[in-house]
């Protein structure tokens, strides 16, 4: 019969949190990478958009 102490579950318990942590990270980087990208893609837009005014009002001009 084993007679060790029971530290083994406690490491587990460790490192699930680990895990979850990493877990949450992940989940807050891709957060925040999606965040990025959809400011990107609107500075992107609104630069586009911009650039098609301006050229309209050097035709207009």
């Amino acid at each position: 019969m084993d007679k060790r102490p029971h530290v083994p579950l406690c490491e587990n318990r460790a490192g699930d949190s680990l895990k979850l942590a990493h877990y949450l990270d992940i989940r807050l980087g891709i957060q925040v990478y999606k965040e990025v990208t959809r400011y990107f893609l609107l500075f992107l837009n609104s630069r586009r958009y911009l650039f098609c005014y301006f050229q309209k009002s050097k035709l207009e001009i």
